[in-house]
């Protein structure tokens, strides 16, 4: 699933998707939270692109697979745990 240029504050009506394994987000400046994530127990792949300075500790201890943009800046990537594996795009 792809959500580009939205205006949507909170990931949490994605987490009725239980067969959600792909999520892009980009330019999505009102997601501040990525606490929902947490609860999307199929995602495997999660893409950010257009974020300016999002906090990623809340994907700490997760089996993700994580593309993020050198277009964007990032908090606490380096708190990830090994089950996010990290690429840079």
């Amino acid at each position: 699933m792809e959500i580009r240029n939205c205006a949507i504050s909170s990931l949490q009506a994605l987490c009725d998707l239980s067969a959600l394994r792909h999520l892009l987000l980009s330019a999505c400046p009102a997601i501040a939270d990525l606490r929902p994530v947490r609860e999307m127990a199929s995602l495997h792949t999660l893409a950010l692109r257009n974020f300016d300075n999002i906090d990623l500790t809340p994907l700490a201890d997760l089996q993700l697979q994580l593309f993020l943009s050198r277009a964007s800046t990032f908090r606490g990537v380096d708190r990830l745990g090994p089950g996010v594996r990290v690429k840079w795009f």
